[in-house]
Order: C-alpha cells, then structure tokens, then sequence
C-alpha cells in the first residue's frame, strides 16, 4: 500500500537535510555555516528550498511509493546533483600541458646555506633548480575604513608548481620566487584577488569591499548551491 503524499514529501525533504542533522548530533551542538546574518538567511532559505525540491521530485517526477525510498532519494539527490555540476565543471577545464622529460635533473648535493644554518632555498624537480625562499606579507585592509580586516582569510597558490595554501589566517609566508594567486576573502566583503610575482621579499595589499545586506545573503546561497572547493595544501618542493 502507497503512503500519502504528505508523508512521502516530508520523508523526502527529511532525507534531503538529514547529513546537517547528523552532522550537528555528532558535533553535539548545532553550527550554522552563515558567519553573518544575511549569509544565514541566505543558506537556511535555499536549504528549505532544496528540501521542498527533493519532496517534489519524489512525489511528482519519481512517484515513489514508500516513506522508505522516498527517504532515500532525498538523502542521494544532493550528491547526485553536485556530482553532475562537478562533472560539467571538470569537463570544462582544458588539462595544462607539461612538457615530459625522459630523465630527473638532479638533485644538488645540498642547498645554500643562510647565515643561521638554515635552508634558504628549495628544490624544484619542475624547474630543476634551487628557488631562494622570499617573504610575501598579505595586508588586508577595508575599502571604506582602511582599518585591518578581522577574520580574513588568505589562499595562496602557484600555477607553476601546484603548491597550495587554502583559508589560512595567517598573514606571512616564506614561499620560493615565483608567480603566485592570492585571495584575501572574510565574512561580510567580497573577495579580492591579486596575481604577484615574488622576486624578493614583498608586502601584498589587498582591500576588501564589505557586501550589501543582500550581498551576503546570495553568498548563504552559493555556499549551498555550489559549495566552496577547498584547495590541496601540497608543497612539492624538495626541502633539505
């Protein structure tokens, strides 16, 4: 016997937001993924209405029949979706070309030296040679005050070496010569990015423009629809 729709749309919707009731139960506390009140918003509306969404798929696209099933397809519908997003994305991107080298330079017996004892350089397999390690300091500072923003966020990453730092707070880093992308986001502003060359050692200045109120509720929304991919934090250097 066919349960009513009622219970197939709540079983459906339950489904669909049950991985965040886990998730709070095994935090033992509930954490919501919004940083301000309109990103909040933003997030808990578009959840609803992903939920609403399962429970229509359910009863008028698949027309299940039991609570169990339709419980099942709201729990999957998420993943089924981002997994076809990730794919559409994925098969965009154009694969970089790397020259293949039949043989390994190699590897220097040691790096130089600093005054300390202390390496001051690394090896790239890449470029086949030693990179002096330099200092990049990121200044993020608001648009309209000039005041030092709270909370920032710093993601930096090499096109030519694949090396990654992703959400870090830190401000300061000792990275090899190099090109490097650097985004500075925060809760509130949207995010800056600069592309910067490191030949020696550089203070970065990125400034951030705080959002509308409705700014950050479309960012709650992204944050569900198409959720932030977190860089790999790799150093493929060789460090003596």
């Amino acid at each position: 016997m066919a349960d009513s729709r009622r219970a197939l749309f709540v079983a459906a919707a339950g489904g669909n937001i049950s991985p965040i009731l886990v998730k709070w139960w095994a935090q033992e506390g509930i954490s919501l993924p919004g940083e301000t009140w309109p990103a909040l918003y933003g997030w808990l509306a578009t959840t609803l209405i992903f939920a609403a969404f399962a429970g229509w798929v359910v009863t008028d696209v698949w027309k299940e029949k039991t609570s169990r099933r339709a419980f099942l397809v709201g729990l999957a519908l998420p993943y089924i979706l981002w997994g076809a997003l990730a794919d559409i994305a994925a098969s965009a991107k154009v694969p970089r070309a790397r020259a293949q080298s039949s043989a390994e330079a190699p590897t220097p017996a040691a790096p130089p030296q600093g005054v300390t004892g202390r390496p001051v350089a690394v090896y790239s397999r890449k470029a086949g040679a030693w990179l002096p390690i330099v200092t990049l300091k990121v200044e993020v500072v608001d648009t309209t005050s000039g005041a030092a923003v709270q909370d920032a966020r710093i993601s930096v990453q090499s096109p030519e070496t694949d090396f990654a730092v992703s959400g870090s707070k830190l401000q300061t880093y000792a990275l090899p010569i190099g090109d490097y992308h650097v985004i500075a986001s925060a809760p509130g502003y949207s995010a800056a990015r600069a592309e910067v060359t490191l030949t020696e050692e550089q203070t970065l200045p990125l400034k951030l423009q705080p959002l509308s109120w409705w700014g950050q509720f479309l960012s709650g929304v992204q944050s569900v629809v198409l959720p932030p991919a977190r860089l790999p934090q790799t150093l493929p250097f060789e460090v003596k």
